[in-house]
């Protein structure tokens, strides 16, 4: 934050002052909001990476397949995503 304040010669910081993708922010928030609250089963026995899974099973549905969208709403590089994808495959 000192660095945007001494390097900017405006005295208001903006995302497009600090060269922030803004629209690819409100893409992933509109994602994670427009899906239904009961998406994902809140059962007590099931396990964080059970949870974790269904989050990303039902993400995927949501964006009809799209891995790409899909790991991005997620906070996932493709590859990431797949590496967790495999970890659950493997169990």
């Amino acid at each position: 934050m000192y660095r945007a304040c001494t390097v900017l010669s405006d005295t208001n910081i903006t995302a497009e002052s600090l060269n922030l993708n803004v629209t690819s922010n409100l893409t992933q928030q509109n994602a994670l909001t427009s899906m239904p609250e009961d998406s994902i089963t809140t059962q007590a026995n099931l396990t964080l990476d059970e949870i974790e899974f269904q989050a990303m099973e039902q993400r995927l549905k949501h964006f009809a397949g799209n891995v790409t969208e899909t790991a991005k709403s997620l906070g996932l590089s493709r590859s990431g995503y797949y590496r967790r994808l495999a970890k659950y495959e493997a169990q």
